[in-house]
């Protein structure tokens, strides 16, 4: 299965993480709450470090909004 995620009208076919203010915008919060809470621990899902990036499993994001656990 070939996830396609579309953020403000960009699909991405493929794509298996999103950066911190796209998933914000998934959870419908603004990009500098977004990075607050990924910098302190208190996003809703595992925020992963590549280097100077910090991108979201869309997996364990879409698990989050769907209801079901997700580890922190």
């Amino acid at each position: 299965m070939t996830a396609q995620l579309e953020v403000r009208g960009i699909t991405k076919a493929g794509a298996r993480t999103v950066s911190v203010p796209e998933a914000g915008r998934m959870l419908g919060i603004g990009t500098s709450l977004s990075y607050e809470l990924a910098r302190s621990g208190q996003f809703p899902v595992r925020v992963l470090k590549l280097g100077r990036n910090l991108r979201v499993s869309i997996q364990q994001l879409e698990a989050y909004l769907a209801g079901n656990d997700a580890p922190a």
